[in-house]
């Protein structure tokens, strides 16, 4: 057996050994919580990568306005879930407000293409061929598929992130329980792991 390694496990007694077990069992939902948040956190960074990109090739306020969304959110939700590892209830409260934040800025910008859409903007005035007929049934294609693109994206923008902040504000509580119903070394060496 290697000795470094069997000193350091001389170092723990079998009851802490067990508590450490028993503990690392308990926050399985709390972790769970911080893989999600970082999933959510670098989805919203490459999403927010290929908005900027897009802003390099066509800038209209509308992208701007959600590069930067989604560049705030990503930092949210890497920030947030940083304290939710430390074990540190603020950290379930500051990712539950990201998500209402997130859903949103998600919502204004859905809407926003919506009624720029319907005004007669997109790629349907880009596509006039100059006939008043084809130019006719274009502008009417070009606006049902604006409706449910963007009318899709803004129930998305509440359903989605409304059930994931209920979820994350939800954590709150197993995180407050699990720091008064753990040893304080426990939790140290948790935070530690």
């Amino acid at each position: 057996m290697n000795r470094p390694a069997a000193a350091k496990a001389a170092m723990f007694a079998p009851e802490h050994i067990g508590a450490l077990a028993e503990a690392s069992r308990r926050t399985k939902k709390i972790r769970r919580c911080v893989s999600i948040a970082n999933f959510g956190g670098w989805t919203a960074a490459v999403f927010g990568a290929f908005s900027l990109l897009g802003l390099a090739f066509s800038f209209s306020l509308a992208s701007l306005f959600i590069t930067v969304a989604l560049g705030v959110v990503a930092w949210g939700e890497f920030r947030g879930a940083a304290m939710v590892r430390r074990f540190d209830p603020a950290g379930a409260r500051r990712l539950a407000l990201n998500q209402v934040v997130f859903g949103a800025a998600l919502f204004i910008y859905s809407v926003w293409c919506l009624i720029q859409g319907l005004r007669g903007g997109g790629i349907s005035s880009e596509l006039a061929s100059g006939n008043p007929e084809a130019d006719a049934m274009i502008a009417n294609i070009g606006r049902m598929v604006n409706l449910a693109l963007y009318g899709s994206l803004a129930v998305v923008a509440i359903v989605g992130p409304g059930l994931t902040a209920w979820s994350y504000a939800s954590r709150e509580k197993l995180i407050r329980q699990f720091r008064d119903q753990t040893e304080s070394s426990v939790v140290e060496a948790l935070k530690v792991a």
